[in-house]
C-alpha cells in the first residue's frame, strides 16, 4: 500500500517484560522497523498472547485481527509523515 508519504510502513506486536514480572504488548506502526518510533497502541496481554492472525492495509489504515477473533484499526493518518 503506497500513503500520501509515499514511504514503507511497518507493524509490529511488540511484548515488554518487566522485572516485577509484567507482560505488556503494545501494536506500534510507523515508518520504521524495530518498533523504535511510530503509533503507538496498547494491547490487552489475554488477547495478544495469543498472536496476530493477520493485517490487511487499506487506504484508509490497518486492520489488524488477532487469533481470539478481537480486530484493531489504526488509521493511516496516526502513522504517516513519521508519527
Amino acid at each position: 500500500m503506497v500513503y500520501a508519504d509515499e514511504a514503507q510502513h511497518y507493524l509490529e506486536l511488540v511484548h515488554q517484560h518487566t522485572p516485577s514480572g509484567r507482560d505488556t504488548y503494545r501494536i506500534v506502526a510507523g515508518r520504521y522497523t524495530g518498533a523504535a518510533y511510530g503509533h503507538w497502541l496498547d494491547v490487552d496481554t489475554t488477547v495478544a498472547e495469543k498472536g496476530i492472525e493477520s493485517t490487511t492495509w487499506t487506504q484508509d489504515g490497518a486492520r489488524v485481527r488477532f487469533t481470539t477473533g478481537h480486530e484493531m484499526f489504526v488509521p493511516a493518518r496516526f502513522f504517516m509523515f513519521g508519527r
